[in-house]
């Protein structure tokens, strides 16, 4: 799903908006979040069971979830 100029400025906006310790503890959240997609990721690419063409539409996958985590996250931080 793309998104128009008018939502990423306000999107923006919002984040901008955003109290010090909010921000904090939303950049700690996607900071954790990264960390599991990342670990997700090492055990796709390391384990052998998974065969090669499905390995790229889990990290499509991935990326997808990766996105909308932070999307939830800084919508709940407003």
């Amino acid at each position: 799903m793309r998104r128009g100029p008018a939502t990423k400025r306000a999107s923006r906006q919002r984040r901008q908006l955003m109290m010090p310790w909010q921000r904090m503890e939303a950049l700690g959240t996607i900071t954790t979040i990264e960390h599991i997609i990342r670990k997700f990721r090492e055990l796709i690419d390391t384990d052998s069971s998974i065969a090669p063409e499905l390995r790229g539409v889990l990290h499509e996958t991935l990326d997808w979830h990766l996105l909308e985590a932070k999307r939830r996250v800084f919508l709940r931080a407003d």
